[in-house]
């Protein structure tokens, strides 16, 4: 516990023109209220006579600890007060958070302890009349005895005399009344109670915090939580030791600019500490990885659920995670650790530099903690890695690595900033508006030394990266001391020869010493000799391109100066960099030297490979190239084939966000490059298999390209579009299957997609195809095969692949689906049997083309066109999805009713302007965007689009232009598809509801559509999608909080609105009057959910469970009938193997219970219902996991009731359709 939170929580509170002392307590960081605990007689006098409103009580001299400033507030008429009986004087007040968090600051939290008679020391805190109640004060005390007749309350004793020559002891503690009590263990520091008492001879008497569980409105309101404190002092001193390496990573991670402090967004960064088990930050050196993950602990540890156990790279050099913790300084195990109270609900290991720990070869003790991580799904890694080594990290522990892990890019300082640094710093901007060095400006790292020698910097006329560079090296590595450039350059050489972490060197310690101040070496501190290591790469690179430098200008021989280059990472990474040097400062002679290596026959091929392969990860391969043009050509352009070669075997690297190896992205300019010169000699080359080859190299450097959203496109990218539309150019003539109502030609559409990805770098070229694709049966001039053209068609209203499309060309799009989605006129011979045939309409039928079910798969909001359109034109998008629903929906509703199969519902909503609108609905029409019944793959599909797009705008908290939509929706549409969405959306997002969308809330048939729509949200949950990108949209989909955040979904959102929100209460209170004045007296289950709704009918209950007799909670007020009701149902018996075993058990989760004996149980109670529906059993479920895992166990009888229910609920299904 933090100790100074007892000076944090203890404020002054006034009622009734008397003063004392209360305790602010947040219960939890989950939780949207905040607790004031205090004595009931502070409010209601001592003799508890003095009657009191709300607005009677203030609370005053409220601390913010980030401003320095106090604060004060007035209960209104919406918190809640809470007294105890008057023997137990307790009084208890509930806040709404957010009234009180912008008041302290930040959060606080008090770990709560019971009182214990090995914990003697106490502090009680509060406002005595010792120096009139001006400020608080603590007073040392000793624990006494609990009270033998009452197990709630204790006694301490004052360590001081309360007498002064003035007054007193009674007169002096007035105002104490209230204070916190605080038991003090081994230094730490405990909320224990409160008090209420004084009484001669230095005695008080206190009310522990536990007793105050009697009086919260429970399970409204979350119960105060206590822990047994730490009693083993080895466990306390590794804490100890844990927050002291805590601090001194902090301590050695520079987040300044400067003196400035440069605020980096690390919300992204957050959420995935939050989400995931395993975290790798990485970047570029220099770029603030360590500093953004400071950032992003530092307010993970604020909050109070979190403790944090930090080791450096060298703590891990070991093989067991016992050695590491010994190392770190911690005494005990990690499983005792763990264990301690002191170990808040979650747990974050912090690892620095791990590229060190790769580099070391140790994996021991790590390996030990991805294991311990397995088995403890509350703990969370977070390391700090070097991208150049993050492809060696995922391939040395592939199999390692848990699943829910995730790689966060750490960038360099965007432009905005970059503005902030220079308004705040304005002498840098000549420095960053010099176009030769900016970019190296915008990492944190070259930054920050710039800041120190801005004079030096502009004094030099012609400043380039180069220069930049020297006069880095000169005054902050030599700091005008030309031997601590030597000591440092000779550490940096011999540590990269020795490849050793660290190296000894003990030729000029004063200098070490000095380079170790100055924080550009780092010392061992775990060697018992000098060891030394860079402090950061960057000064490491600048010191071995100085050796390299000097190596080219010593031996003029190129094949010996490259033999003399040691092949070590360290020297390997740096000989990288001094080619990008070499190329950009001197292209001439680093294409001579290249071209003398290459053609030098004493040379391997292996060092030749090597050398282009620099080249072409290089940001300057074209200087290289262009000399090579004549040469890529001749020999049957043998050279450039062997260059495509090492470009798809050596210019890649794995893909942060994946797990696998076959999605390797492109790294170097060499790609660009080469797809523009196949492009500018397409005719001349003249290689075996070429079409094959630069198809294939255009389809490795398109996995750069995002799924989506394009960004700022590579500079081959125009090239690239031009050899794939060619190529599908030439591809139309031959031979295509015509669409038979499925997709024929994956081959085309992996190509397709990428061209249509390069949409940016060249429309006129993609508008040409787009033209044709709107009357395929003519096309154009260079497009001309209907059967081609009606399959590029099909892909651009299908799904991702017309992400641009429907960027750059939008009303095209639009009239596409418009024609293709719109049913077609069947005809037939005249005298064929298909004529004769008299054919029914089909309830799932909406008007769409029949051939549309075969084009798509399950339903997803990535199929179709809709979610992109609506990403690039959100008002085109809705002006295409309204009219397309309601006729659609209309259609639908007329051959229901011809069917007289199934009903459908007009229903009228009347809004708070007077109008109102008309809706087709039915229980299926309001959770179609759900995709439990698929009616119809492309509405489900376009629904869920829409909803997902709705979500996102809200996300981003746009909630003007999310009105607008919403609006629109609203009163545009004539279905309750679309209704059920916006209902979805208003219960993820409540400040979204207006004047319009409350009128929604006044619907019955809403609550009751929407309680099944909850619960199916509950049961279901597996995704079967085949693409993996529509799987992870449906999954996320599914995740959302909302899904299952309020009792039967709109039931619960209405009374949590009532309670939280309360904006548009005035209005809601009008709908619900009214559903109150129309209920049917015989609608029981309506009348239920009006009572569970309506806040304004809750009422405190004591709570009746054995151990909580004295507690109460905030429950709705059924009258007799409906508590009938409601108390009938607790008597019956849900078996063990109900829904929600069999979905965990069908999903493979982890359930103690797993066993034939379980499953016979849950199946014996099923057959006991002889056939009578039951929503706590799922027969289906129970028979696939009697199939699947306990086949060998099961009784002849068992086996054909587990067949005949599958095969009876698939005929069910089918006849659906």
């Amino acid at each position: 516990m933090n100790e100074n939170i007892p000076q944090l929580s203890t404020i002054k509170i006034r009622c009734n023109h008397e003063i004392a002392t209360a305790v602010i307590f947040y219960p939890s960081p989950d939780v949207d209220d905040v607790y004031v605990l205090t004595a009931k007689h502070c409010l209601e006098g001592k003799k508890f006579d003095k009657e009191y409103v709300n607005t009677d009580i203030k609370l005053e001299e409220i601390f913010n600890q980030e401003t320095s400033e106090f604060h004060s507030y007035n209960l209104t008429e919406t918190d809640i007060v809470i007294v105890s009986d008057d023997d137990e004087d307790m009084a208890l007040l509930i806040l709404s958070k957010k009234n009180i968090l912008p008041l302290t600051g930040k959060q606080f939290f008090c770990q709560v302890i019971d009182t214990d008679e090995m914990v003697e020391d106490y502090q009680i805190r509060g406002y005595a009349n010792f120096n009139d109640q001006e400020a608080d004060r603590s007073f040392p005390m000793k624990f006494i005895e609990d009270i033998k007749s009452n197990r709630y309350k204790f006694t301490l004793k004052s360590e001081n005399s309360l007498d002064t020559y003035y007054q007193q002891a009674l007169e002096n503690v007035e105002g104490l009344s209230g204070s916190g009590a605080y038991s003090i263990l081994y230094g730490k520091t405990y909320f224990t109670g409160i008090i209420h008492t004084y009484e001669d001879g230095g005695f008080f008497l206190a009310t522990k915090v536990l007793a105050y569980n009697k009086l919260i409105p429970y399970p409204k309101f979350s119960l105060i939580n206590s822990i047994k404190p730490e009693t083993d002092k080895d466990v306390l001193l590794s804490y100890e030791e844990m927050e002291k390496n805590e601090q001194t990573t902090n301590s050695r991670t520079r987040e300044k600019i400067g003196d400035f402090n440069v605020p980096r967004d690390n919300i992204d960064l957050l959420q995935l500490l939050k989400e995931k088990n395993l975290v790798v930050v990485h970047g570029n050196p220099g770029v603030g990885k360590s500093a953004l993950t400071k950032s992003a602990v530092s307010d993970l540890k604020m909050s109070g659920d979190r403790s944090v156990l930090t080791f450096t790279a060298e703590n891990l050099y070991c093989e067991t995670i016992s050695e590491a913790l010994i190392k770190a300084g911690c005494k005990v195990s990690i499983e005792q650790i763990l264990a301690s109270p002191l170990s808040n609900k979650y747990f974050l290991i912090w690892i620095e530099s791990f590229e060190k720990l790769i580099e070391s070869g140790s994996s021991g003790a790590f390996n030990e903690l991805l294991q311990i991580l397995e088995k403890n799904k509350n703990i969370t890694i977070v390391l700090t890695i070097r991208d150049y080594l993050l492809q060696k990290f995922k391939i040395d522990y592939y199999y390692e690595l848990p699943e829910n892990i995730a790689y966060f890019q750490v960038g360099e300082f965007n432009d905005a900033e970059v503005e902030l640094i220079v308004e705040k710093i304005p002498d840098l901007l000549p420095l960053m508006e010099n176009s030769k060095i900016k970019h190296l400006l915008r990492t944190p790292y070259y930054l920050d030394k710039a800041v120190r020698i801005i004079p030096e910097l502009l004094s030099e006329e012609h400043l380039d990266e180069l220069q930049f560079k020297r006069l880095m090296w000169k005054y902050i590595v030599e700091d005008n001391q030309s031997r601590r450039g030597t000591v440092f350059y000779e550490i940096c050489l011999k540590r990269s020869r020795e490849m050793s972490l660290f190296t000894t060197y003990e030729s000029d310690n004063s200098v070490t010493a000095d380079l170790v101040k100055d924080n550009i070496l780092q010392l061992d501190d775990m060697s018992d000799t000098s060891a030394y290591s860079p402090s950061h790469d960057i000064l490491e690179d600048w010191a071995l391109i100085r050796f390299i430098r000097n190596q080219k200008s010593e031996i003029a021989n190129s094949k010996d100066f490259l033999l003399s280059i040691e092949n070590t990472p360290a020297m390997r990474r740096a000989f990288r960099l001094w080619m990008e040097e070499f190329y950009e400062y001197e292209p001439e002679a680093s294409v001579y030297f290249m071209h003398e290596l290459l053609s030098d026959d004493t040379l391997s091929p292996s060092w030749k490979d090597e050398l282009l392969i620099v080249s072409l990860r290089s940001n300057h391969s074209k200087v290289l190239l262009d000399s090579l043009k004549v040469q890529l050509l001749e020999d049957e352009a043998k050279l450039l084939d062997r260059i495509i070669y090492l470009l798809q075997t050596s210019c890649k690297k794995i893909d942060p966000q994946k797990r696998n190896f076959n999605d390797l992205l492109p790294i170097g300019s060499g790609w660009d490059y080469i797809i523009d010169f196949i492009k500018a000699n397409i005719n001349e080359i003249k290689l075996q298999n070429f079409e094959l080859k630069h198809l294939t190299l255009i389809e490795s450097w398109s996995k750069q390209l995002p799924e989506f959203n394009q960004g700022i496109l590579p500079s081959g990218a125009k090239s690239a579009a031009f050899l794939l539309e060619d190529f599908i150019f030439r591809l139309q003539g031959r031979s295509i299957q015509r669409r038979l109502g499925r997709r024929s030609s994956e081959y085309l559409k992996k190509y397709i997609k990428i061209l249509f990805k390069l949409t940016a770098a060249d429309q006129e070229l993609i508008a040409s195809i787009i033209q044709a694709c709107l009357i395929p049966e003519t096309g154009n001039e260079r497009w001309t095969d209907p059967a081609f053209l009606r399959e590029i068609r099909a892909y651009i209203t299908g799904g991702v692949i017309s992400d641009q499309i429907c960027r750059f060309f939008p009303e095209e799009v639009i009239q596409m689906a418009t024609e293709d989605w719109a049913q077609k006129e069947e005809k037939y011979a005249p005298g064929s049997i298909n004529s004769m045939l008299i054919r029914e309409p089909k309830v799932n039928d909406f008007g769409l083309n029949k051939d549309l079910e075969y084009d798509y798969g399950l339903p997803s909001g990535y199929q179709t066109f809709f979610y992109w359109m609506f990403l690039y034109h959100g008002e085109k998008a809705l002006d295409f999805l309204i009219p397309f629903l309601n006729d659609a929906f209309e259609k639908n509703y007329e051959i229901l009713l011809s069917l007289k199969k199934r009903g459908v519902e007009r229903i009228e909503v009347v809004f708070e302007d007077g109008s109102c609108g008309v809706y087709y609905g039915n229980p299926e029409y309001w959770s179609m965007y759900r995709g439990f019944s698929i009616y119809d793959k492309v509405l489900i599909s376009v629904l869920m689009a829409l909803e997902k797009t709705l979500l996102e705008i809200g996300d981003k908290k746009d909630f003007s232009t999310a009105r607008i939509f919403l609006d629109r929706l609203i009163r545009e549409s004539n279905n309750i598809a679309i209704l059920g969405v916006v209902c979805s959306i208003l219960q993820a997002f409540p400040n979204l509801v207006d004047e319009t969308s409350v009128s929604l809330l006044g619907v019955p048939l809403f609550f009751k559509w929407d309680s099944t729509r909850s619960t199916s949200d509950m049961m279901r949950s597996n995704v079967y999608n085949d693409e993996e990108f529509e799987r992870k949209e449906r999954i996320a989909a599914n995740q959302r909080i909302h899904r299952n955040k309020y009792y039967v979904g709109l039931v619960g959102f209405v009374a949590d609105y009532m309670f939280y929100q309360r904006e548009y209460n005035e209005l809601l209170f009008k709908q619900v009057d009214r559903m109150w004045e129309n209920v049917k007296e015989d609608d029981w289950l309506f009348k239920k959910f009006l009572f569970d709704m309506d806040a304004r009918k809750y009422e405190f209950k004591h709570f009746n469970q054995k151990g909580y007799e004295n507690y109460v909670q905030v429950v709705p007020g059924y009258d007799d009938t409906i508590r009938n009701v409601v108390e009938s149902g607790n008597d019956y018996t849900v078996p063990t193997a109900n829904t929600t075993w069999a979905r965990k058990v069908f999903e493979y989760e982890e359930v103690d219970d797993h066993n034939y004996e379980t499953w016979k149980i849950g199946y014996e109670f099923i057959l006991q219902l002889d056939g009578r529906r039951e929503i706590m059993v799922s027969p289906g479920t129970m028979a696939s996991i009697a199939l699947r895992d306990f086949s060998n166990q099961l009784q002849p009888d068992e086996i054909a009731w587990c067949c005949e229910t599958i095969i009876n609920l698939e005929a069910k299904k089918l006849a659906k359709t």
